[in-house]
């Protein structure tokens, strides 16, 4: 697993994604960590594997979890920018850094257990990837198998943004058992007008793009030959004239066939309209203000999901507010986009904006 898909290769690693890793000190609390992979069953067999970081005590922690289904691109990047094998066991979970701002180093030091597991069907974790269906199910077992651990003290805090935060909700509506609480940065809430399309029209990043990056994934996962360019083209400038000379619906067939993680758009396609489809991947109002979480929000002024962060903090904003703890949801927004929170945009510069500084301050 020495080399992933060109895209992640070392040389196309920007200096922002080093930052915003936060590496832990080559003599800092994580190295005094213990670093292991820990395999959790699911309830119908397939093995879900994630890297844990925890302290090298007898003592019960509570765990930081996020469920990841990019482990199988990042991994070879995160390896690269550390020095580390790929197959280090617990390097993922040094993604805490650029999932939620926070260093490893800070997290084992607090007397937090890290927990990166990658989802089911990517990386090094068993079975099949399918988008949003498998991850309720899967959020709660895990939550429940690492409870019941003894190094464990029961509680779960959830961590991650934009897919990651799909893994995070997805379970919380379906229990909140073990579950302390959530940070969930730049999160749609309804599939449809937050990111497959907008007024009925797919756009072409989160269908298409965000598909063939986790189609490339999982062949090269599979050990099977990337599709060719003449089918699913790459880079995006490509994407344009294949569109006008097979149309949408076709590019949704070949990524389904050239592997099952883009199956999904072509329902996107089939659903061109807000229908019971859509309905059944949305967030309801309802079940959001019931979640007695304390959740941290955050979005960006320029984030193609605010629309979906708003509504979900507002939801679950009024429900702390009628149990009397408005403080349990907070919501910070800054002039970020989906994936940069340090303040500089195209043509426009934001100083002391960025996430670590700004909004912790708020």
């Amino acid at each position: 697993m020495t080399d992933g898909p060109e895209n992640t290769r070392a040389t196309a690693i920007p200096a922002s994604v080093r930052a915003a890793l936060k590496l832990p000190a080559a003599d800092g609390p994580a190295s005094r960590a213990i670093h292991e992979v820990l395999e959790v069953p699911m309830p119908d067999g397939t093995v879900l594997r994630a890297d844990v970081v925890r302290p090298d005590d007898d003592a019960a922690h509570p765990a930081l979890l996020t469920r990841c289904p990019y482990f199988g691109a990042w991994r070879p990047m995160v390896a690269e920018v550390t020095g580390a094998d790929p197959a280090t066991p617990g390097l993922m979970a040094g993604v805490l850094g650029m999932q939620a701002g926070v260093s490893l180093d800070r997290a084992v030091a607090a007397g937090f257990a890290v927990v990166a597991q990658a989802c089911r069907g990517t990386d090094i974790s068993d079975g099949g990837f399918r988008f949003y269906f498998d991850e309720a199910a899967d959020g709660v077992a895990t939550r429940t198998a690492l409870a019941a651990l003894p190094w464990c003290d029961g509680r779960v805090i959830t961590f991650g943004n934009s897919y990651l935060t799909t893994t995070q909700f997805t379970a919380a509506l379906a229990s909140v058992e073990n579950l302390a609480g959530m940070t969930a940065w730049v999160s749609p809430s309804t599939y449809d007008d937050d990111l497959a399309m907008r007024g009925g029209v797919l756009l072409e990043g989160p269908s298409y793009e965000w598909a063939r990056q986790q189609v490339r994934t999982g062949l090269w996962r599979d050990g099977r030959a990337d599709a060719p360019q003449e089918t699913l083209p790459e880079p995006v400038e490509d994407f344009t004239p294949y569109l006008k000379r097979v149309g949408i619906g076709q590019a949704a067939r070949d990524l389904a066939a050239a592997h099952r993680a883009g199956g999904h758009v072509v329902d996107w396609v089939n659903h061109p309209l807000h229908d019971a489809y859509w309905e059944s991947v949305a967030y309801p109002t309802g079940a959001l203000a019931d979640l007695d979480v304390p959740t941290l929000h955050m979005s960006g002024w320029y984030d193609l999901f605010q629309g979906g962060t708003l509504r979900n903090f507002t939801a679950m904003a009024a429900g702390a507010a009628a149990r009397g703890r408005p403080g349990d949801v907070r919501l910070v927004i800054g002039p970020w986009t989906h994936l940069t929170f340090d303040g500089h945009l195209a043509g426009r510069d934001f100083p002391a904006a960025a996430s670590t500084t700004s909004a912790w301050a708020s």
